[in-house]
């Protein structure tokens, strides 16, 4: 399997009385459903280490990926994460995604992420006799599948 090493140096806890290491050996988890041919990597990241370490319980945190292999984590403010969300994005900045698509076999699922998705959704695809919906995904059948993302790339939506 593989795994992740965070630097292996010491740093002082809250009390600074007594130093703890901040290095940790996790493992990356296979997770999804591997039937289905869904498989993605995970990691969870607990414990008092990470209080220690600055990170507190229901505080946001950016994740960056710095090369392959990388990745910095680091706390956010309230206010970035607001201010990051109201700024323009530029043409070389990659768009937060309004709509995610799942393939689950015969039928796709469609999950609207943003409001901006759902009115979308709901002026497309209203839920009826001809649009089904499921836990507030739209179900679609693979051979609409195409289709569909090519409208929704033509009205403005990021996939």
């Amino acid at each position: 399997m593989n795994e992740v090493k965070i630097a292996d140096r010491q740093l002082a806890g809250p009390s600074s009385r007594s130093p703890f290491k901040a290095s940790r050996t996790l493992k990356i988890d296979n997770l999804g459903d591997p039937f289905r041919g869904s498989r993605v990597s995970g990691i969870r990241l607990k414990g008092r280490w990470l209080t220690r370490a600055g990170f507190q319980s229901g505080e946001r945190v950016a994740v960056t990926v710095v090369s392959p292999g990388h990745m910095e984590l680091k706390s956010v403010a309230e206010s970035e994460v607001a201010r990051s969300a109201q700024e323009p994005k530029t043409a070389g900045q990659r768009l937060s995604p309004d709509l995610r698509v799942s393939p689950q076999g015969t039928v796709w699922l469609f999950y609207a992420l943003t409001d901006r998705a759902r009115e979308w959704m709901g002026a497309h695809c209203p839920a009826g006799d001809d649009h089904q919906y499921f836990c507030g995904a739209l179900v679609v059948e693979a051979r609409y599948v195409e289709d569909l993302l090519a409208h929704a790339v033509e009205d403005g939506l990021e996939v």
